[in-house]
């Protein structure tokens, strides 16, 4: 795929995390877990913790990409959640 940039996005998919517990440690195991799901929906995207991000859930989008491209990607997050 051709890219013309590196701009970028974060997203809280927080509220989609599976947790049983509230504590930091299986919070970050969620998003992990939330990564795993995605991905095997075909959607890769980074993870905060990848990046040091203070809260789980933050996802980076990067859309250096053309309008439909990023249009038809944000429908397959829509769809894998």
């Amino acid at each position: 795929m051709y890219r013309n940039s590196g701009f970028f996005l974060w997203i809280d998919l927080s509220p989609f995390l599976e947790i049983q517990d509230r504590d930091n440690e299986d919070l970050w195991e969620a998003e992990k877990m939330l990564s795993s799901k995605l991905l095997k929906a075909g959607i890769e995207m980074s993870t905060g913790f990848a990046y040091h991000n203070e809260k789980p859930g933050w996802f980076r989008i990067i859309f250096s990409v053309e309008r439909e491209v990023l249009e038809e990607g944000l429908r397959s997050v829509r769809i894998g959640l």
